[in-house]
């Protein structure tokens, strides 16, 4: 739970899979990150100083200043800083002084197409959202005039500009050669209507002021509210922090929802934003009243994908014995006997090492058991039992489901089914792992089918975690310390976002 909205009393089909739907953000197409790959070869890699990288360079300088419509005598500068930051530059003083012509025209695309530079002083242009390149470049365009009487900004400029990384001039050329393409009109014609949808979603709800009109070429809408600043914040905070949408809050407008028109979204994600802020407002006030929940469960345990079909879906019988030599290792300093699977040793090493460094790390991380003669006992008796004798193979969901329940747990309420969007935000969305690995996160989980289980117990939940870390060295990584997403298991405690998030998703359905 997050400032008093749960994503899960969220529909599935209100969940937009494009995040990047706030005016402070922007989405970037695929074909600007195809560029890294496709000019990849040729650019990245040489010194900055290369006679190629040089012209490549100055050609893609030369592309801006076309598509902007930049006239001769007037300098261009490409820097890696925001307009809100240009105060770090020397001599930007003092073209604030008074007197000289500037704007920043970040948030229009009035300046692909008519004559807006040629009559400023000083022009700044962000380029993430017009280019769609999401690299953090700004166009600084300086007349001859403000060059002259401020001397010192030019050459401040050129410094920020040679330190623009080569990998964001390439996404840069792709963005100005695909706007230098498209149909200016058309797309002109997209926003109006995407503000149109806007408008239209907006008119009769109460906590809105519908807005009343757009200026020509604007990339975004405002959405200007009756609500308190805080509940705006709070929603944009819960919408950012569960990756359902990005940027929704500009600080220069308060209490207003800040929405971008970009016509490389889906508008059936930004059909879901809309209905999705209106649900959000609805619930709001009533679900910050509504009492907590005592923890109705003691653990989370989800089986993933790749426990339950693929490779890993079954382990062959020899090395479903070293997980329990492995474990019985853990806790007592050596295996009740040698290990059958030639990387079970060094795989339990790696699984011992992790553990050690979590155990000095993390206060509740402990190798304690409550009851650890009869937990060891069980677990010598399984390793000598018939589920685990002979050759053979044997399902790994099953291993787990054996050795959970000789450690103590039992289960409360089991479901296996594909995860949803939702599901995956639940699961993932707060965890450290989300942003570097979101792809292929989504990839890996979505729609397909995992195992989710609520359990309780008189044990220590470390002793899950601990499991899951032999039980995934051994089978899944037995050769390296590596640990990727497809790690077989998920442990989650209780109060967590994921555990609060399943566990009341299966009450629900219970």
């Amino acid at each position: 739970m997050a400032q008093g909205f749960e994503l899960r009393d969220l529909p599935d089909r209100l969940l937009p899979r494009e995040p990047r739907l706030g005016g402070a953000c922007a989405p970037v197409p695929a074909d600007r990150i195809d560029a890294l790959h496709s000019s990849g070869a040729v650019l990245l890699g040489r010194l900055p100083d290369d006679p190629q990288v040089v012209a490549f360079l100055a050609s893609v300088v030369s592309e801006v200043r076309a598509l902007f419509g930049v006239p001769d005598g007037h300098a261009l500068h490409v820097v890696a800083v925001r307009p809100e930051h240009m105060s770090r530059l020397a001599g930007w003083a003092e073209t604030q002084a008074g007197g000289w012509s500037t704007a920043d025209l970040s948030r229009s695309a009035a300046l692909l197409t008519g004559p807006v530079v040629q009559n400023l002083d000083l022009a700044l242009v962000h380029m993430d959202a017009l280019l769609g390149i999401g690299s953090g470049l700004s166009v600084v365009i300086v007349s001859p005039r403000l060059a002259a009487a401020v001397p010192a900004l030019v050459p401040a400029l050129a410094e920020a500009s040679a330190s623009v990384a080569v990998t964001d001039w390439v996404m840069l050329a792709k963005g100005v050669r695909r706007t230098a393409e498209t149909d200016l009109a058309r797309a002109e014609e997209d926003r109006a209507a995407r503000f149109g949808t806007v408008a239209a979603w907006a008119r009769g709800k109460a906590w809105l002021r519908p807005p009343a009109s757009r200026d020509a070429g604007a990339l975004t809408v405002h959405l200007v509210t009756t609500l308190p600043p805080g509940t705006v914040s709070r929603i944009a905070g819960f919408l950012e922090a569960s990756h359902l949408a990005y940027g929704l809050i500009d600080p220069a407008a308060p209490g207003s929802f800040h929405i971008g028109l970009h016509p490389v979204v889906p508008l059936s994600d930004l059909e879901r934003l809309l209905d999705l802020l209106d649900l959000l407002v609805t619930r709001g006030a009533a679900s910050e009243d509504e009492p907590q929940q005592a923890p109705a469960s003691d653990a989370l345990m989800i089986l993933k994908p790749d426990i339950l079909s693929g490779p890993f879906a079954t382990c062959s019988r020899p090395t479903a014995r070293d997980v329990i030599r492995g474990l019985i290792e853990v806790y007592t300093g050596r295996p009740p006997s040698p290990y059958e699977t030639g990387t079970s040793a060094a795989a339990v090493g790696w699984g011992i090492r992790n553990i050690a460094r979590k155990v000095a790390a993390r206060s509740w991380y402990t190798k304690d058991l409550r009851d650890p003669e009869g937990c060891l006992e069980g677990l010598l008796a399984h390793l000598a039992g018939a589920e685990l004798a002979g050759e053979g193979a044997v399902a790994t969901a099953a291993l787990v489901h054996d050795v959970v329940r000789v450690l103590g747990f039992k289960v409360m309420v089991r479901s296996r089914r594909p995860l949803t969007y939702r599901d995956f935000l639940g699961l993932y969305a707060h965890n450290t792992h989300y942003t570097r690995l979101a792809g292929d996160l989504r990839g890996y989980l979505l729609g397909r089918e995992a195992e989710i289980t609520m359990l309780e117990a008189d044990q220590e939940l470390s002793s899950l975690h601990l499991f899951k870390e032999i039980l995934r060295r051994v089978i899944r990584y037995p050769t390296t310390h590596y640990d990727a997403l497809e790690n077989l298991i998920h442990i989650s405690d209780p109060g967590a976002d994921d555990w609060i998030y399943f566990e009341r998703t299966l009450t629900q359905e219970a």
